[in-house]
């Protein structure tokens, strides 16, 4: 055949929108859905043969098996409604599959498929949690269920069905409507045996992600078009009710994608740049209460599991030993499963904390115990420690992060939160994260920009094109898998994987991609072919996450109880200890990690900032009350062992306990000498008076005026001879945000132009009550506050009571400007102190208008400053001279009644000379302590003592986790261990010495899993330390 000379048969150019748009007819699922290639996924679907039969649970109970088929079932059938929203309904399956079905079709290609519009979970007829269902949404639909061969084979099966009413997203149907409709009704449409059509199945397959490449590619790239073509013929070959056509298209695809869609995706071992993981990211509470989180943890396990046994090459990690845990109690036989897969690779358990916790809120100890209790329990119950920090959906990561990551046994750290940034986009794809104290942690944002990828050519592309590392580390993670709600990774994401890398190695356009390598390895060939990371840019400091900001204020309560209950288990082990060490009282190891196992549950990173339903709410205050009553009860057990006895009588020869391990001078506003059991001396002395206008405070330190709005119009230190209220300005202003609203992230966000909207509170009465001044005022027509002044010896206090009742988007703040100036303001941080800005130079600064600390923040010029102490608040900003405490808002989504109720709160000013010193963070500590009445005395509580720079705070004494007489599962082999944790607060080398009024005969450093790192010399009960600036440093006391 050679080039014709004449042509009569015109022929134009492809017109490609046209094409494009055409493309969509072959799968579309509303006009054509009956006679393109949907109306031929399947053979045959019948409801012949399937008997139902239900118990539904009482109330909002959530019975497990063996409880549940006890009750008597009753019959339903398709089309029959349940309700209401969160209730637990069972179903018994009886199917009778035909025998011309077993003979024509066979397994795998008889399923059933029910679908109630909710989450459910098939159980085996002896109780085997073995797949789960999915209703909702369509790329969290998953409602089929391949029946077991020997099912198959038998032609008969029965089996169990929980349904909860809620979705995989909670209780409502809609994204970003977030409060739960409770009374909702589920309609049961699906109940049905399916013989599928497995070739129609596969090119569905096909053309998706064919279609997909004509569409994320580069457009008029050679591989576009080529897959445009492809596509075309495909839907000129296709005809319906023709399964010869299906194979003729199916050849068509494979020009594009290759012949091995239908096996694995090519292993680890050949040339990739992507490496696709499956997770299941579920959040421990959020728009779902605690013991729905339970059920999905067994529902997304199980799936996966399921899912290995199709798809080999599938690689599942998951995070947070408290869902593990809960999986060992209700589910012990799907937890052998889970420890099974872990063993054969599979499964990894990552992350090494108990939740996937809040990363601004937490203390520096706290986040400490998420990893010791986290990495024990995967020690213990997997084999292994994670060396992997997986955090990929907090809403900021503190600076000493890297050091705690380190010091738990991980080098490495995921996240992609960063990506959410509204102002500045985060410069590095991997790269290492430099903490306070020079520890590093290599770290990886996934390009992708989602730890819930699905697998589409856009999400693969960008793991490319939005690299920002490329030059030194080109390799990148796909996260895969539906989250948040769990689910994981389904049959449809392994099918468009294996696609994907066909693709790539067929027409080129994407980056290969692998599956079934786990993560650890694929951070420890990163960390290799970067030169063990010294080709990688570094990052210092906090990964300030530009979003959320509201989460720092957002449900007060439950960060005030996060506060309480921390200082208050740092008390329970303290005094546990002493008497445990000074006595024959029996440390209670287990009672108390089971209450630090409660609040760092509430430490979860959408409950504690204030993100969940009003529900998970309900659940976190009960939680907090357990905590609160079994905390007290050992304190009371722990002090009648060393001889005291609490009291609620302020008599004579009452005395204050306290549990900070340094002398104290002030407590409850009364004068005080002594360490431990401390001796009250007077009250103290303030002069008050009223004149004009005007209130006057003063004692020996501070001169104050109170206006009669309420703020305090002078505040003068007499011993420093300074002025700290600008001329005309008001400090302790209390100020309300008028319109905090915000498009979507009702909880979570306030933004810059919130302060727009910034309205002064004048207060309506101001009194003085002996040596206190008295603000009293309406706030609106909703809502009261009142508050107390004081004078004390180094601070002027503020107690406040305030009925928060707004029913609009409010936020409450209070305002100190100072006569200082400053570039830069220090905040204090878990174990350390963050600088930030007070300017807005660039954008970066700009962004940091609301900002996380602990107990205090402080602006201070070289010789002189001004700290803002709280008691229980996390939000603040400094902005030039003026230092602004956030309170209170007023959100209503996800909960509608969010902090509306009382609340307490007090806050101090603390002038003080120099810059931040250790002297500060034990005063703010000392704010933060409760100082309870005893009768009694011992010198046990000031057994330990440090001496030498200010700066070395003992921040934690407790007893070694194995000590002999625990019976753990790694004994430490030492009878009695005292394990104390010590950090360097300021910024600078710190050196001490550790002396104690019992005999030890050796001492060590260890790690926060308390693994023994170095020895350290030992003399007359003493052990000298140093620790560089902001180092974390646990020493563990071997006792005689």
């Amino acid at each position: 055949m050679s080039y014709e000379r004449l042509n009569f048969s015109p022929k134009g150019r492809p017109v490609r929108s046209l094409i494009t748009s055409r493309l969509d007819l072959l799968d579309d699922s509303m006009q054509y859905n009956n006679v393109n290639l949907n109306g031929m996924l399947d053979h045959e679907r019948t409801e012949a043969g399937v008997l139902l039969q239900k118990w539904s649970a009482p109330g909002m109970m959530r019975p497990l098996f063996d409880e549940a088929v006890k009750n008597e079932f009753v019959p339903v059938k398709k089309g029959d409604k349940f309700g209401p929203s969160w209730t637990t309904h069972w179903f018994k399956l009886d199917l009778d599959v035909s025998q011309v079905w077993v003979e024509k079709y066979g397994h795998p290609n008889i399923q059933f498929e029910f679908d109630l519009g909710c989450e459910g979970l098939i159980y085996t007829t002896s109780g085997d949690p073995i797949h789960a269902l999915t209703g909702g949404r369509d790329n969290d639909r998953r409602h089929e269920f391949i029946l077991p061969k020997e099912w198959v084979s038998s032609g008969k099966a029965s089996f169990y069905v929980e349904t909860a009413l809620n979705e995989l997203s909670g209780g409502n149907s809609k994204y970003c409507d977030w409060v739960p409709k409770m009374n909702r009704v589920f309609e049961l449409k699906v109940a049905d045996l399916v013989a599928i059509n497995p070739e129609a199945r596969a090119l569905a397959n096909d053309f998706d992600i064919i279609k997909q490449l004509t569409r994320g590619l580069r457009q008029k790239s050679w591989e576009a078009e080529l897959s445009l073509s492809a596509a075309n013929q495909i839907v000129n070959k296709f005809r319906f009710g023709d399964q010869g056509s299906i194979a003729e298209c199916r050849a068509i695809a494979q020009k594009i994608l290759g012949p091995n869609v239908g096996s694995p995706v090519a292993d680890s071992k050949t040339p990739h740049l992507v490496t696709a993981v499956g997770n299941c990211h579920i959040d421990t509470g959020w728009l779902w209460p605690y013991d729905e989180t339970k059920r999905k943890v067994a529902r997304s396990f199980s799936t996966q599991l399921d899912l290995m046994e199709r798809y080999p090459e599938l690689h599942f990690v998951a995070s947070q030993a408290q869902q593990f845990q809960w999986l060992q109690k209700d589910q012990p036989g799907l937890f052998l499963r889970v420890q099974a897969a872990v063993k054969k690779g599979n499964f990894e358990t990552i992350g090494g904390s108990w939740v996937e916790m809040d990363a601004n809120m937490p203390s520096g100890e706290a986040i400490a115990r998420q990893f010791l209790l986290g990495q024990r329990f995967f020690e213990e119950h997997f084999g292994q420690l994670s060396k992997v920090f997986w955090l990929p959906d907090t809403f900021g990561y503190c600076s000493q992060l890297p050091q705690l990551c380190r010091l738990a046994g991980m080098d490495y750290g995921f996240t992609q939160k960063l990506s959410w940034n509204n102002v500045n986009t985060f410069p590095h794809t991997t790269f290492n994260w430099v903490a306070l104290d020079g520890s590093q942690l290599l770290m990886h944002l996934a390009p992708a920009d989602t730890y819930i990828a699905q697998c589409t050519v856009e999400e693969l592309s960008m793991c490319v094109t939005s690299h920002k590392s490329l030059q030194a580390s080109p390799d990148s993670l796909l996260l895969f898998g539906n989250g948040d709600g769990g689910g994981g990774p389904l049959p449809k994401m392994m099918e468009r994987l294996r696609r994907l890398r066909g693709a790539s190695d067929t027409i080129g356009g994407l980056p290969k991609v692998s599956s079934g390598q786990s993560v650890t390895s694929w951070y420890e060939e990163v960390a290799r072919k970067t030169n063990y990371g010294k080709d990688l840019a570094t990052w210092n400091g906090e990964l300030y996450l530009e979003f959320h900001r509201g989460t720092l204020t957002t449900e007060a309560t439950t960060k005030l109880n996060n506060r309480k209950t921390e200082i208050l288990l740092h008390d329970v082990e303290f005094l546990a200890t002493m008497a445990s060490v000074c006595s024959d009282f029996k440390y209670p190891r287990k009672d108390i990690n089971d209450l630090w196992e409660k609040v760092l549950l509430n430490q979860f990173h959408d409950v504690l900032p204030g993100s969940s339903i009003e529900m998970v709410y309900d659940d976190a205050d009960k939680l907090y009350d357990e905590v609160y009553c079994s905390a007290n009860k050992l304190i009371k057990a722990s002090l009648t062992a060393l001889g005291l006895r609490l009291t609620d009588v302020d008599a004579k020869d009452s005395r204050l306990l306290s549990t900070l391990p340094w002398p104290v001078q002030e407590a409850n506003g009364r004068a005080v000498k002594g360490f431990g059991v401390l001796d009250i001396a007077s009250s103290l002395s303030t002069d008050a008076h009223a004149k004009m206008e005007e209130i006057y405070l003063e004692n020996a330190r501070f001169k104050v005026t109170v206006r009669k709005t309420g703020s305090i119009k002078t505040l003068y230190d007499k011993e420093f001879h300074r002025e700290l209220v600008p001329n005309g300005q008001g400090m302790g202003q209390f100020v309300i945000l008028d319109d905090d609203k915000v498009p979507v992230w009702q909880a979570w966000d306030t933004e810059m132009y919130s302060l727009e909207s910034r309205r002064a509170l004048n207060i309506d009465k101001v009194s003085l009550s002996g040596n206190e001044v008295i603000l009293e005022s309406r706030i609106s027509e909703f809502s009261t506050i009142k508050v107390v002044v004081n004078l004390r010896s180094k601070y002027i206090e503020f107690d406040c009571i305030v009925d928060w009742y707004e029913p609009e988007n409010k936020f409450l703040k209070v305002e100190f400007p100072v006569n200082l100036q400053c570039s830069r303001a220090s905040y204090e941080s878990q174990f350390g102190i963050t600088e930030r800005p007070t300017h807005f130079n660039t954008s970066w600064d700009q962004a940091k208008f609301e900002v996380s600390c602990q107990k205090w923040a402080d602006l201070s010029e070289h010789d002189y400053g001004v700290a803002i102490l709280n008691d229980c608040k996390y939000g603040f900003a400094i902005h030039g001279n003026v230092m602004r405490l956030s309170l209170l808002r007023s959100s209503k989504e996800p909960n509608p009644t969010s902090d509306m109720k009382q609340h307490k709160f007090r806050f101090a000013i603390m002038p003080h000379v120099g810059q931040p010193s250790g002297a500060l963070v034990r005063t703010a500590r000392e704010f933060n302590s409760e100082f309870r009445l005893v009768n009694g005395f011992t010198h046990a509580l000031s057994a330990i003592e440090v001496d030498g720079d200010d700066s070395v705070i003992l921040d934690a004494i407790k007893r070694g986790e194995d000590d002999k007489e625990f019976g753990t599962y790694k004994p430490n082999g030492a009878k009695k261990t005292v394990v104390l944790r010590l950090y360097e607060a300021v910024g600078g080398l710190g050196r001490a010495t550790v002396k104690t009024k019992f005999p030890f005969k050796s001492a060590y450093m260890a790690n926060i899993l308390e693994d023994k790192i170095q020895d350290l010399p030992v003399a007359d009960n003493k052990v000298e330390i140093t620790l560089r600036a902001f180092e974390v440093l646990t020493l563990i006391l071997v006792l005689q």
